[in-house]
C-alpha cells in the first residue's frame, strides 16, 4: 500500500491493488490484503482521486486509470473468467442528473449478478482516449460500453483492428444500434442479453474515413442535434416539447441548398433541405426513430428530401410520423456502396455522425466496409 500525506488537513492519497484477478496498473504496486481488510480500509477511509472524494464505495479500488469493481477470485477462478472492459459515459443521456458515486453505485446493481467474469470499469472521455487504448492493451474478452451512439462509435473505431467484440449497452438519447440489435432498453436487462450473446460481425459505413453505425445526416438535422445538445440537462418533459417546438418553426425557415451526387456510376443534382445517409437501408415502418431490419447487407440508404415547394420537407415528416413517408414522391432514395455527395460554393460542410455533429471537406466519400465490426449479438438475426 502507498499512502501519502497531502496536506495537514488530513486529506489522504490512497493508492490500492488487490491480488484479486487485477493486473497491475501503472505506477502503483500490488500489495497482499484481505477481502475483509480491503472491504474495511474502503469503507472507513476517505479516498480521493484527483483531488474528488469518492467515499462510501465499498467493492471498488481506485485506480489512477478508473475504478475497477471488487471481486474475490481464487487462482483457478481467476484463470477462467471472462475478462470484460465495461466502458461508460458519464456525461451520456442516461447519467444527466447523476454524480459520480451514485452512478458507480448504479452500475454495481446492474452488474452485481455477474458471477464468473473480471469486471473493469473505465469512464469515457473524449479527450482522454489514451486511457481506453491503454487498458485494451490488458487481457481482454469483450468491451461492453454504456452510452450514446457516438460514443460507441468512437469506442468501435478503436477496436477495428482488433478481434475484441463490442457489447452495446442503451445509454444514450436515441440508442439506435442499441435496438437494431434487439437490446433491452432496461440497463438491467441488457447486461443479463450480454451475459448469453455471441460474436458476430456486422457492416460499418464511413465518410471521408470518419466510421459511422447509424445515421449521417446533412441539412436541418445539423441544426436540431445542436438544439438538442444545448437542452440536454432540461428535464425530458420540457426538453422535447421545445425541441419539436423548434423543429415545427426550423422546417420553414432553414435555407435549402444545392447537392450533386455521384451514385452507382451517375450524376444527380437536387435543391434539399435534408439528406440521410445509413448505414444499411432503413425498414419501411420506420417512424421518428430511425430502425433498420439488417445490419448486413452491404448498401448503405440515400434517403433526399427534394424542395420542389415549401411544404415539401414538412409533408415528408408527417409522412415520418405515421410511417408512410416512402411513399412521397418528393423524397428520392438510393442504395449504394460507395458514392461522393458535394457542394460547389463551400469549403467544409457541417455533418451528424451518430449524434455528433463535424465540420468536413465540401465533397463527401462515403463508403461501406461489410462484415469489419465484430459485436456481442444477443439472439437476433442481423
Amino acid at each position: 500500500m502507498v499512502m501519502s500525506c497531502a496536506s495537514k488537513k488530513t486529506s489522504y492519497t490512497l493508492l490500492l491493488a488487490v491480488k484479486l484477478g487485477l493486473e497491475k496498473p501503472l505506477s502503483i504496486k500490488i500489495v497482499h490484503l484481505s477481502v475483509a481488510t480491503m472491504r474495511y480500509m474502503l469503507e472507513t477511509v476517505r479516498v480521493y482521486q484527483a483531488g474528488i472524494p469518492l467515499t462510501n464505495m465499498p467493492g471498488y479500488i481506485i485506480l489512477s486509470q478508473g475504478y475497477h469493481r471488487f471481486k474475490s477470485y481464487s487462482e483457478r477462478e481467476r484463470k477462467m473468467a471472462k475478462n470484460i472492459l465495461l466502458i461508460y459515459n458519464p456525461f451520456s443521456g442516461f447519467f444527466i442528473g447523476m454524480n459520480s458515486v451514485e452512478i458507480l453505485d448504479f452500475l454495481n446493481s446492474i452488474t452485481s449478478d455477474l458471477s464468473g467474469y473480471n469486471l473493469r470499469l473505465l469512464p469515457f472521455s473524449r479527450n482522454k482516449t489514451d486511457w481506453i487504448k491503454t487498458d485494451l492493451k490488458k487481457a481482454t474478452d469483450a468491451v461492453w460500453v454504456i452510452g450514446g451512439d457516438g460514443t460507441i462509435t468512437t469506442i468501435a473505431d478503436m477496436l477495428m483492428k482488433s478481434k475484441i467484440p463490442i457489447g452495446v449497452l442503451p445509454g444514450g438519447t436515441m440508442n439506435l444500434l442499441a435496438r437494431d440489435l434487439g437490446m433491452n432498453l432496461d440497463l438491467k436487462r441488457a447486461v443479463g442479453q450480454l451475459r448469453h450473446a455471441v460474436p458476430a460481425r456486422i457492416d460499418v459505413a464511413t465518410v471521408n474515413g470518419r466510421l459511422f453505425l447509424n445515421i449521417c445526416n446533412i441539412g436541418i438535422s445539423t441544426n436540431l442535434t445542436e438544439r438538442r445538445e444545448k437542452l440536454r440537462h432540461y428535464s425530458k418533459w420540457t426538453r422535447w416539447p421545445k425541441l419539436v417546438w423548434y423543429m415545427i418553426n426550423s422546417v420553414f425557415v432553414y435555407p435549402s441548398m444545392t447537392v450533386e451526387f455521384n451514385i452507382n456510376g451517375q450524376r444527380y443534382r437536387f435543391r434539399t433541405r435534408s439528406v440521410s445517409v445509413s448505414n444499411n437501408l432503413l425498414s419501411d415502418n420506420s417512424v421518428v426513430v430511425p430502425k433498420r431490419d439488417r445490419l448486413t447487407s452491404g448498401a448503405m440508404g440515400v434517403y433526399v428530401a427534394k424542395e420542389t415547394s415549401l411544404w415539401s420537407l414538412p409533408r415528408i415528416l408527417l409522412k415520418l410520423l405515421v410511417g408512410k413517408w416512402h411513399y412521397d414522391t418528393d423524397l428520392q432514395n438510393f442504395s449504394s456502396p460507395g458514392f461522393t455527395i458535394s457542394r460547389r460554393r463551400r469549403r467544409r460542410m457541417r455533418v451528424m455522425i451518430d449524434g455528433e455533429l463535424y465540420r468536413l471537406q465540401k465533397t463527401l466519400r462515403f463508403k461501406i466496409r461489410p462484415g469489419a465490426l465484430s459485436i456481442l449479438k444477443p439472439g437476433k438475426p442481423l
